[in-house]
């Protein structure tokens, strides 16, 4: 989990293959964006970041079998 800079929108991670990354309103009751970083890989622990500008979200994923880790840049809301 990890909250926007400005402190409006919080991006939550799950540990598995779908849907890796949700994006909220942080007074919202459900996501306003899902993302599916990758379709056999999963999301780390503490695998999330924010840009200092609050544009991007940082994610980093990897395979179910280790292997290196992938980084992926989003688009935030």
């Amino acid at each position: 989990m990890s909250t926007s800079p400005d402190g409006r929108y919080l991006a939550t991670g799950r540990h598995n293959a779908d849907d890796d990354l949700l994006i909220w309103k942080v007074d919202g009751t459900s996501p306003l964006r899902t993302v599916d970083l990758t379709e056999d890989g999963v999301l780390v622990p503490r695998g999330l970041a924010w840009s200092g500008d609050g544009r991007q979200i940082f994610a980093v994923t990897q395979g179910p079998a280790g292997g290196p880790p992938s980084l992926h840049t989003v688009s935030a809301p």
